[in-house]
Formats: C-alpha cells, sequence, structure tokens
C-alpha cells in the first residue's frame, strides 16, 4: 500500500526537486558527522522524500544513495502526528520486516525527526540507525531535535535561495518595496544582496541596517570594499571571482560586527541570462553564530564522560593515536595505564548509584592530581579508567613509580556523602618504549589484560604486560 503525505503534495514535490537539485551542502556533512560521533550509531542520513523515490542529500554509513518509496522507514517519520518515529527494535515491526535496510543489511534501530519546510510540508527527515537494538535517551532525542533543526534550517535558506532565483528581475532599486519578494527578504534574517560585475551594489535587504548600522538604501551604489572593508573584501574575492565565471560559491567565515563576534555563512549564486552573460551574481548571508556554538558544544559532548568531565572512550583513542604518531618523532617512551576500582560494585549496589557516582568523580580528581599537567586520563565505561603517558625517558621506570603513587593515592579513605568508604585499584601498564608500529586499541587492549592479570595477582597492585615482539 502507498502511503499518502498531506494535501499541497504538488508544491510539495516542486520544492523537494528543487532541494535535491542544489549543490551539496558541507553543513548538512557536517551535521552527519556530528550525529555519528554523538550517537555513536552505525549510520546516519538526512533524507528527502518525493513521490517514488527516498534520496539520501547527505549520509554516513549508508551503502546506498536513494531507495524506493515503498521500501523507505523515512516515510513513516513524516507520516506521525508528533514528527518524530522511534523504532527499537526493526525486525520485529511488521512494518520493516522485509525493508532492505532490515533484511538485506542488518540494521535493528531507528530513530528520525520530521524536516519541514518554511510553509510547514514534510520534506524527510534526519534519522540515526544503528545494527543492534536501542532505545535513545531523552537526552540524546533532545539533541537529535537540535540537530534536525539546523538541517531544517539549511533547507530554508535553500528555499529563499531558490526563491529569488525565481523571481529574478532586473533593476533592484525599482523593484516595488510592496511586492511579496521585498516583504520576505526585508524581514528574513539573513543579508540578501544584489552586486554586480563592477562590484557595486545594485540591490540590499533591511537586515544590512541590523547588521551594520548602514541603512540599506544607501549601500546602493557603493562598493564591496566600502561596505565590507578591505579585509573582508580580499576574503571575498576568490568567491566573487568563482560567482562570476558561473559557479556557486559557498564560503564560512568569522568577523565582528557591531561589537559582537559572528560566524557568518555566505552563498554567492550567479546571475546566468539566457544569452550566457552573467551580469552580477546574488549574495546571500546567514549569522550561523549559534548554529557553530552548538555544533563545538556537541562535538565536545560527543568526546566528553558525562559523569567526571573527563575525555571518554572515543576521545582516548583520538589522543593515544596522535600520541604514537607524534612518538615517532620524538623517539621517546610511550605508555597507556588502565585502572580499575576493586570493590566498586559492592559500593554502588549497597550504597546506591549516587554514591557510585561520587566516588568515581573522587577517583577521577585523585588521577588527575597524581599525574603531570601534559597527561591524559580519561573514563573508557564503568570504573575503567585509562591514563596516557608521554615522553618518558625511563619508561618502565616512570611507570612504576606513577603506579605505586596511584595505588597509594587510592588506598586513602573516600568520603563521600553516605559515609567514608575504602576502595583499592588494579592498574596494568603497557609500554610502546621504540616507537613500534600499533594501534592505539591493541595498546589499550594490552594494558586491559594486564590489568586483569592484576586482579588474579590478589588486586591492589599493577603489572606490567608483556614485552611485544618486535
Amino acid at each position: 500500500m502507498k502511503l499518502e503525505f498531506p494535501a499541497a503534495e504538488h508544491a510539495r514535490l516542486e520544492l523537494i526537486r528543487d532541494l535535491n537539485m542544489s549543490d551539496p551542502n558541507p553543513r548538512l556533512e557536517s551535521l552527519i558527522r556530528i550525529a555519528r560521533h554523538t550517537f555513536g550509531t552505525e549510520a546516519v542520513a538526512i533524507t528527502l522524500l518525493d513521490a517514488d523515490t527516498q534520496w539520501i542529500k547527505a549520509a554516513s554509513g549508508l551503502p546506498f544513495r536513494h531507495c524506493q518509496r515503498r521500501d523507505s522507514i523515512c516515510q513513516y517519520t513524516l507520516l506521525a502526528e508528533d514528527g518524530q518515529l522511534l523504532i527499537d527494535d526493526l525486525s520485529v515491526d511488521e512494518r520493516f520486516t522485509t525493508a532492505p535496510l532490515v533484511c538485506e543489511h542488518g540494521f535493528r534501530s531507528y530513530a528520525g525527526k520530521t524536516l519541514y519546510s518554511r510553509e510547514g510540508f514534510p520534506l524527510g527527515a534526519f534519522c540515526v540507525l544503528d545494527t543492534v537494538p536501542r532505545r535513545l535517551t531523552s537526552t540524546e532525542l533532545a539533541v537529535l531535535g537540535d540537530l534536525a533543526a539546523l538541517a531544517e534550517r539549511e533547507f530554508h535558506l535553500c528555499e529563499v535561495s531558490q526563491h529569488i532565483l525565481k523571481k529574478q528581475v532586473d533593476g533592484w532599486n525599482a523593484m516595488d518595496r510592496a511586492t511579496d519578494l521585498q516583504a520576505i527578504v526585508d524581514h528574513l534574517p539573513v543579508l540578501v544582496a544584489y552586486v554586480g560585475r563592477d562590484g557595486r551594489y545594485r540591490y540590499a535587504n533591511a537586515i544590512y541596517k541590523e547588521w551594520s548600522g548602514l541603512d540599506y538604501s544607501s549601500i546602493i551604489g557603493k562598493t564591496i570594499i566600502e561596505v565590507v572593508g578591505p579585509e573582508h573584501a580580499a576574503e571575498l574575492e576568490p568567491h566573487t571571482q568563482q560567482a562570476l565565471s558561473g559557479k556557486q560559491a559557498i564560503y564560512e567565515t568569522s568577523h565582528v560586527i557591531m561589537g559582537l563576534h559572528r560566524h557568518l555563512r555566505g552563498v554567492l549564486t550567479p546571475d546566468l541570462r539566457e544569452d550566457g552573460s552573467i551580469p552580477g551574481y546574488y549574495l546571500m548571508v546567514q549569522d550561523i553564530t549559534a548554529r557553530k556554538t552548538l555544533e563545538d558544544t556537541l562535538m565536545q559532548q560527543a568526546r566528553e564522560d558525562p559523569l567526571t568531565g573527563l575525555p571518554n572512550r572515543r576521545a582516548a583513542l583520538e589522543q593515544i593515536t596522535a600520541a604514537l604518531n607524534r612518538q615517532t618523532r620524538v623517539k621517546k617512551g610511550l605508555a597507556v595505564m588502565f585502572l580499575d576500582l576493586d570493590g566498586f560494585k559492592g559500593i554502588n549496589d549497597s550504597l546506591g548509584h549516587d554514591a557510585g557516582d561520587a566516588l568515581l568523580q573522587q577517583f577521577a580528581g585523585r588521577l588527575l592530581t597524581a599525574v603531570r599537567s601534559t597527561d591524559m586520563v580519561a573514563r573508557l565505561a564503568g570504573d575503567e579508567f585509562v591514563i596516557l603517558l608521554e615522553h618518558l625517558g625511563n619508561a618502565e621506570a616512570d611507570c612504576r613509580a606513577l603506579a605505586s603513587k596511584l595505588i597509594k593515592a587510592i588506598n586513602l579513605p573516600f568520603i563521600l556523602p553516605q559515609g567514608s568508604v575504602s576502595v583499592t585499584t588494579s592498574i596494568g601498564i603497557a609500554l610502546n618504549q621504540t616507537a613500534q608500529p600499533v594501534m592505539a586499541e591493541t595498546l589499550v587492549s594490552e594494558a586491559d589484560q594486564a590489568m586483569y592479570r592484576a586482579k588474579r595477582q590478589g588486586k591492589n597492585r599493577y603489572v606490567l604486560s608483556a614485552a611485544r615482539p618486535a
């Protein structure tokens, strides 16, 4: 059975055609990367659905770039009353058991948010998929909503650009200010302008006054240099030349405007006439400061353990990999310590999770106090932590000294709101003394195995991993 979308389907399909024909958007690709890091899922996608096809506008981890709409999971997202579809296990939902993503590619869970046009038409979805059953937490759902809103704004900007191109006329100065187009561009939260081949403004919308203090009518006839200054004009020059050669140009930059530091994204679209001439270009500049801040926050969250504030597993492996690359140049010893709290489960079970969380936070604090400022301390999961040590002159001796110091520090009582508790730690140490080629995951695994040997030997001690064959 073919599912039908709401009314105004003709207008929706026309808009999707325009969006699908637009150039690849690096901002959408950036959102995909952030989502992949944040959720750690097998795949992330931004989709558009027309009458017969689901198009993948941006994605990571999917085995195709389009599929038949009848095979689409996202189509059910667009029909959901609350604009979202959450399926913990696709394999037990009769709607999806025969979908190629499930029966051919092994995807098991799906979470998607509908993306809407400026007029409220459902366009597609921002979705994450995994190969194991999974339910997103409320926090993860909120992040998915934030990312979907950012993707929506990219589509809205593209909508406006398409609208302007369809309405393009000669003589921007003479345009009736009462027309629909003028009303639209004057109230958009973006700078909109038309610049001639001579570098002079032919049109500018009202937002210029808010951003620059210049009345938009006074900008007409002035050059780019006169309006934005020589530094910004020089930065725009290669994009200007690209637009005047007939190719759309997209750039990002940051500037202090009216005393505020703004991140900006500009799109220069050539005014390509039927005779092949290009008398100028259309300029649209969007303030993406809030978006950039959110992206930076999400990227930080994707690499940070929320309980302790330490780097998480992903960030730890990235930093260990970077350290191994540096070691090939500096030729100094490197080591990874793997630490586990002895007796943590008993405290967590008897005193409660709040006590367990407080203990982990204090444990992390003691590790940070004991190591050098250049060392990395990270929490992998539960009560498992790693320490990365670089630039070691005598790697084995240095590690033994630090391990003994850490054991003594952890042996001191921990004062929790629920009372005083005592725990110990078992430590495994993996050395890479001669810059041998080794993966970060391998080094962590060697340290982990050494830690388990320390536990089997009685806990509250450290064990060095066996030397790796040369």
